[in-house]
Protein backbone atom coordinates (compact mmCIF):
# COMPACT_ATOMS: atom_id res chain seq x y z
CA UNK A 1 0.00 0.00 0.00
CA UNK A 2 3.03 2.44 1.21
CA UNK A 3 4.79 1.40 -2.13
CA UNK A 4 1.70 2.10 -4.40
CA UNK A 5 1.20 5.62 -2.83
CA UNK A 6 5.02 6.59 -3.34
CA UNK A 7 4.63 5.40 -6.94
CA UNK A 8 1.63 7.71 -7.67
CA UNK A 9 3.57 10.74 -6.34
CA UNK A 10 6.43 9.94 -8.24
CA UNK A 11 3.79 10.12 -11.22
CA UNK A 12 2.28 13.25 -10.40
CA UNK A 13 5.82 14.62 -10.14
CA UNK A 14 5.79 15.27 -6.41
CA UNK A 15 2.97 15.61 -3.82
CA UNK A 16 4.46 18.22 -1.26
CA UNK A 17 3.12 21.72 -1.32
CA UNK A 18 6.12 23.63 -3.41
CA UNK A 19 5.12 20.74 -6.28
CA UNK A 20 1.69 21.82 -7.48
CA UNK A 21 2.27 23.14 -10.33
CA UNK A 22 4.66 21.62 -13.17
CA UNK A 23 7.46 23.35 -15.01
CA UNK A 24 6.23 24.82 -18.57
CA UNK A 25 8.37 25.57 -21.19
CA UNK A 26 8.11 28.72 -22.47
CA UNK A 27 9.61 30.81 -25.35
CA UNK A 28 11.37 34.22 -24.81
CA UNK A 29 9.54 36.63 -27.18
CA UNK A 30 10.40 40.35 -27.44
CA UNK A 31 7.03 42.56 -28.39
CA UNK A 32 6.84 46.43 -28.17
CA UNK A 33 9.65 46.59 -25.66
CA UNK A 34 8.81 43.86 -23.32
CA UNK A 35 10.01 40.73 -23.36
CA UNK A 36 7.45 38.07 -22.62
CA UNK A 37 7.98 34.37 -21.56
CA UNK A 38 4.66 32.62 -23.56
CA UNK A 39 4.41 29.15 -22.63
CA UNK A 40 4.55 27.16 -25.69
CA UNK A 41 1.44 25.91 -25.58
CA UNK A 42 0.00 29.36 -26.88
CA UNK A 43 2.58 29.59 -29.88
CA UNK A 44 0.72 30.20 -32.94
CA UNK A 45 2.59 27.45 -34.65
CA UNK A 46 1.65 24.72 -32.83
CA UNK A 47 -1.65 24.92 -34.34
CA UNK A 48 -3.70 22.54 -36.60
CA UNK A 49 -2.95 23.40 -40.42
CA UNK A 50 -5.79 25.96 -41.08
CA UNK A 51 -6.59 27.73 -38.11
CA UNK A 52 -3.34 29.42 -38.05
CA UNK A 53 -4.03 31.04 -41.62
CA UNK A 54 -7.87 31.67 -40.95
CA UNK A 55 -6.58 34.13 -37.78
CA UNK A 56 -3.89 35.53 -39.20
CA UNK A 57 -6.52 37.66 -41.11
CA UNK A 58 -7.14 39.32 -38.17
CA UNK A 59 -4.47 41.61 -38.41
CA UNK A 60 -0.95 41.07 -40.47
CA UNK A 61 2.22 40.72 -37.92
CA UNK A 62 3.84 43.35 -39.38
CA UNK A 63 6.30 44.51 -36.65
CA UNK A 64 7.52 43.57 -33.32
CA UNK A 65 4.48 45.47 -31.66
CA UNK A 66 2.29 42.71 -31.64
CA UNK A 67 2.03 38.78 -31.35
CA UNK A 68 -0.90 36.38 -32.41
CA UNK A 69 -1.18 33.48 -29.64
CA UNK A 70 -3.79 30.85 -29.21
CA UNK A 71 -5.40 29.69 -26.13
CA UNK A 72 -7.30 26.22 -26.76
CA UNK A 73 -10.84 25.35 -25.97
CA UNK A 74 -9.47 23.36 -22.86
CA UNK A 75 -7.32 25.98 -21.54
CA UNK A 76 -10.00 28.51 -21.86
CA UNK A 77 -12.84 26.00 -20.48
CA UNK A 78 -10.52 25.54 -17.30
CA UNK A 79 -10.23 28.63 -16.35
CA UNK A 80 -13.07 30.69 -16.98
CA UNK A 81 -16.20 29.57 -15.58
CA UNK A 82 -19.30 29.32 -18.30
CA UNK A 83 -17.32 29.11 -21.30
CA UNK A 84 -17.84 26.97 -23.92
CA UNK A 85 -15.19 24.89 -25.50
CA UNK A 86 -17.42 22.58 -27.77
CA UNK A 87 -19.12 24.54 -30.75
CA UNK A 88 -19.32 23.87 -34.10
CA UNK A 89 -18.66 19.94 -34.24
CA UNK A 90 -15.64 20.37 -32.66
CA UNK A 91 -13.28 22.04 -30.00
CA UNK A 92 -13.18 26.20 -30.56
CA UNK A 93 -10.51 28.05 -28.92
CA UNK A 94 -9.30 32.04 -29.25
CA UNK A 95 -7.24 33.45 -31.06
CA UNK A 96 -5.63 36.32 -29.11
CA UNK A 97 -3.84 39.35 -31.01
CA UNK A 98 -1.71 41.16 -28.54
CA UNK A 99 -0.58 45.12 -29.19
CA UNK A 100 2.17 46.66 -26.98
CA UNK A 101 3.22 49.93 -27.09
CA UNK A 102 2.62 53.61 -26.12
CA UNK A 103 1.56 54.21 -30.11
CA UNK A 104 -0.72 50.90 -29.47
CA UNK A 105 -2.25 53.46 -26.93
CA UNK A 106 -2.30 56.44 -28.80
CA UNK A 107 -4.38 54.41 -31.62
CA UNK A 108 -6.37 52.56 -29.03
CA UNK A 109 -7.73 56.54 -27.73
CA UNK A 110 -7.79 57.82 -31.31
CA UNK A 111 -11.47 58.08 -32.65
CA UNK A 112 -12.27 54.78 -35.53
CA UNK A 113 -13.46 56.04 -38.74
CA UNK A 114 -16.03 53.09 -39.20
CA UNK A 115 -17.39 53.59 -35.49
CA UNK A 116 -17.78 57.63 -36.29
CA UNK A 117 -19.34 56.82 -40.07
CA UNK A 118 -21.16 54.10 -38.51
CA UNK A 119 -22.67 56.70 -35.78
CA UNK A 120 -23.14 59.28 -38.19
CA UNK A 121 -25.18 57.07 -40.99
CA UNK A 122 -22.50 58.31 -43.58
CA UNK A 123 -20.30 57.09 -46.31
CA UNK A 124 -20.73 53.06 -46.24
CA UNK A 125 -23.26 53.06 -43.59
CA UNK A 126 -25.50 55.76 -44.79
CA UNK A 127 -28.28 53.14 -44.75
CA UNK A 128 -27.71 51.56 -41.60
CA UNK A 129 -30.64 49.91 -40.08
CA UNK A 130 -30.76 48.79 -36.56
CA UNK A 131 -32.45 45.43 -35.68
CA UNK A 132 -36.26 45.44 -33.81
CA UNK A 133 -34.69 42.09 -31.65
CA UNK A 134 -31.27 42.24 -29.61
CA UNK A 135 -28.33 40.04 -29.53
CA UNK A 136 -29.25 37.12 -27.45
CA UNK A 137 -25.98 36.54 -25.51
CA UNK A 138 -25.31 40.34 -24.82
CA UNK A 139 -28.64 42.02 -24.99
CA UNK A 140 -26.31 44.24 -27.09
CA UNK A 141 -28.27 46.21 -30.51
CA UNK A 142 -27.60 44.68 -33.67
CA UNK A 143 -26.80 47.36 -36.18
CA UNK A 144 -27.06 45.98 -40.28
CA UNK A 145 -24.92 48.40 -42.56
CA UNK A 146 -27.27 48.01 -45.12
CA UNK A 147 -31.15 47.09 -45.36
CA UNK A 148 -31.06 43.51 -46.37
CA UNK A 149 -32.80 40.28 -45.18
CA UNK A 150 -30.43 38.31 -42.55
CA UNK A 151 -29.80 34.47 -43.28
CA UNK A 152 -28.33 32.23 -40.59
CA UNK A 153 -26.06 30.00 -43.37
CA UNK A 154 -24.81 32.72 -45.44
CA UNK A 155 -20.49 32.59 -44.98
CA UNK A 156 -19.39 35.86 -45.01
CA UNK A 157 -22.43 38.37 -43.17
CA UNK A 158 -21.47 41.36 -41.24
CA UNK A 159 -22.94 43.24 -38.82
CA UNK A 160 -22.37 45.50 -35.68
CA UNK A 161 -23.46 44.77 -31.96
CA UNK A 162 -23.57 48.00 -29.63
CA UNK A 163 -25.04 48.37 -26.26
CA UNK A 164 -26.21 52.01 -27.30
CA UNK A 165 -27.83 52.97 -29.93
CA UNK A 166 -26.01 55.47 -32.26
CA UNK A 167 -27.81 58.71 -33.13
CA UNK A 168 -26.23 61.31 -35.70
CA UNK A 169 -28.10 64.26 -34.14
CA UNK A 170 -25.39 64.11 -31.27
CA UNK A 171 -22.02 64.83 -31.50
CA UNK A 172 -20.05 61.43 -31.41
CA UNK A 173 -19.08 59.98 -28.27
CA UNK A 174 -15.63 59.85 -27.51
CA UNK A 175 -14.68 59.66 -23.76
CA UNK A 176 -14.67 56.84 -23.94
CA UNK A 177 -15.28 56.76 -27.58
CA UNK A 178 -18.35 54.59 -28.98
CA UNK A 179 -16.92 51.61 -31.01
CA UNK A 180 -19.50 48.67 -31.41
CA UNK A 181 -18.11 45.31 -32.00
CA UNK A 182 -17.81 43.86 -35.50
CA UNK A 183 -19.30 40.52 -35.85
CA UNK A 184 -19.96 37.92 -39.30
CA UNK A 185 -21.00 34.94 -40.12
CA UNK A 186 -18.27 32.10 -40.84
CA UNK A 187 -18.11 28.50 -41.40
CA UNK A 188 -14.39 28.24 -39.85
CA UNK A 189 -12.00 25.46 -40.64
CA UNK A 190 -14.35 22.50 -39.74
CA UNK A 191 -15.68 20.52 -42.66
CA UNK A 192 -19.14 20.40 -43.47
CA UNK A 193 -19.81 22.65 -40.30
CA UNK A 194 -22.51 24.96 -39.54
CA UNK A 195 -22.04 28.83 -39.96
CA UNK A 196 -21.49 30.61 -36.49
CA UNK A 197 -21.19 33.89 -35.57
CA UNK A 198 -18.00 35.43 -34.24
CA UNK A 199 -17.00 38.70 -32.78
CA UNK A 200 -13.86 40.85 -32.95
CA UNK A 201 -13.84 42.87 -29.69
CA UNK A 202 -10.66 44.81 -28.04
CA UNK A 203 -9.71 45.50 -24.65
CA UNK A 204 -7.01 47.06 -22.82
CA UNK A 205 -5.27 44.68 -20.10
CA UNK A 206 -2.63 46.98 -18.78
CA UNK A 207 -1.33 50.70 -19.35
CA UNK A 208 0.76 50.13 -22.85
CA UNK A 209 -0.52 46.15 -23.49
CA UNK A 210 -4.18 46.08 -25.66
CA UNK A 211 -5.56 42.38 -26.97
CA UNK A 212 -7.73 41.70 -29.69
CA UNK A 213 -10.00 38.35 -29.45
CA UNK A 214 -12.68 36.63 -31.47
CA UNK A 215 -15.11 35.22 -29.60
CA UNK A 216 -17.53 32.66 -31.18
CA UNK A 217 -21.38 34.28 -30.03
CA UNK A 218 -22.31 31.62 -27.71
CA UNK A 219 -19.03 33.06 -25.96
CA UNK A 220 -19.94 36.62 -25.83
CA UNK A 221 -22.19 36.49 -22.01
CA UNK A 222 -18.31 35.82 -20.44
CA UNK A 223 -16.13 37.87 -22.32
CA UNK A 224 -15.68 40.23 -19.21
CA UNK A 225 -14.11 36.71 -16.85
CA UNK A 226 -12.40 36.03 -20.51
CA UNK A 227 -10.94 39.50 -20.70
CA UNK A 228 -9.75 39.44 -16.48
CA UNK A 229 -8.19 36.19 -17.11
CA UNK A 230 -6.16 36.88 -20.37
CA UNK A 231 -4.93 39.96 -18.42
CA UNK A 232 -4.01 38.06 -15.40
CA UNK A 233 -2.36 35.48 -17.21
CA UNK A 234 0.00 37.81 -20.43
CA UNK A 235 0.50 40.39 -17.69
CA UNK A 236 2.36 37.08 -15.44
CA UNK A 237 4.59 36.05 -18.56
CA UNK A 238 6.47 39.72 -18.51
CA UNK A 239 9.73 38.79 -17.77
CA UNK A 240 11.36 42.16 -15.86
CA UNK A 241 9.05 42.10 -12.73
CA UNK A 242 9.28 46.07 -12.80
CA UNK A 243 7.49 46.56 -16.18
CA UNK A 244 4.64 44.38 -15.11
CA UNK A 245 1.79 47.26 -15.07
CA UNK A 246 -1.21 45.40 -14.39
CA UNK A 247 -4.36 47.56 -14.24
Amino acid sequence: MHLMLVLSCVALIGCDNDSDRFDVPTVEIPVGGKRFAVPHEHIMSSLPIGLERLFYRLNALSDETEILLYFSAAWMSAHIDGYQPVLNNGFEGDAVLIHVGEQIKKDYARPHSVSIDLWYKRGTYENRVIMDQKEPNTGFYIIQPIPYQSSPDYDGEQWFLSETLPDESKPYPQNPPWKPYICRRTSGIIENAKVVTKCRIDAQIAHDIFILVDFFSENLRVREEVFAVLAKEINSWIIDKDARNER
